[in-house]
């Protein structure tokens, strides 16, 4: 069974249901932590991990609560094999975050050289705790868990002028019961579009 799959941000809150919360929704899509896409694929983790260090700041895009995009900039950092963003839970980035966790991560454009663009569909978590609430925090930034849904990397040959993207898709995680617990998942759900 192949990973499913969203670009961009999909529909609005009003279709997730729960009262504008995510809910059962976002678990059919698979996500996984950063750890997975660098055992999974490890030269694409390298050469995205490489162009998130290239610029201090990256797009980061939320859903607002009409549904609207929201465009920020935002620091990206991968460390301990985990994909971070800081959030301030009291700005308006962290409000969308809170009450949606969707997410799309876009590389700095930087001169517009192709030598890396990545994009990333994912969703925060641990903004929220098992009550319901928000985590207890100051004014200042918490750096956040993203975990993937999809990435994209697209690179330009300088010389002939192609570009390559290459695709990940978050592997699906089966039952903890049953038949398709015993299932094997893929091996490598890195693809090279050329």
């Amino acid at each position: 069974m192949s990973p499913a799959v969203h670009l961009g941000l999909p529909a609005p809150r009003a279709s997730l249901g729960g009262g504008g919360r995510a809910s059962a929704r976002l678990r059919e899509v698979p996500a996984a932590p950063w750890s997975t896409l660098a055992s999974d694929a490890p030269e694409l983790a390298a050469a995205v991990a490489g162009r998130f260090a290239a610029s201090e700041r990256h797009v980061l895009a939320t859903m607002t609560v009409s549904g609207a995009p929201r465009v920020s900039g935002s620091a990206v950092q991968i460390r301990h094999g985990e994909l971070l963003v800081p959030v301030v839970l009291r700005s308006p980035k962290g409000a969308d975050l809170a009450g949606d966790p969707r997410c799309v991560i876009h590389s700095n454009p930087g001169d517009g050289s192709m030598v890396g663009d990545v994009k990333i569909t994912g969703r925060v978590t641990g903004l929220v705790g098992a009550d319901g609430e928000l985590r207890p925090h100051g004014r200042d930034a918490v750096d956040v868990l993203v975990l993937l849904e999809s990435l994209q990397l697209s690179v330009r040959d300088q010389e002939t002028g192609e570009i390559t993207v290459t695709r990940w898709v978050a592997p699906e995680v089966p039952p903890l019961d049953g038949p398709a617990a015993q299932a094997a998942a893929p091996a490598d759900a890195a693809e090279d579009l050329r």
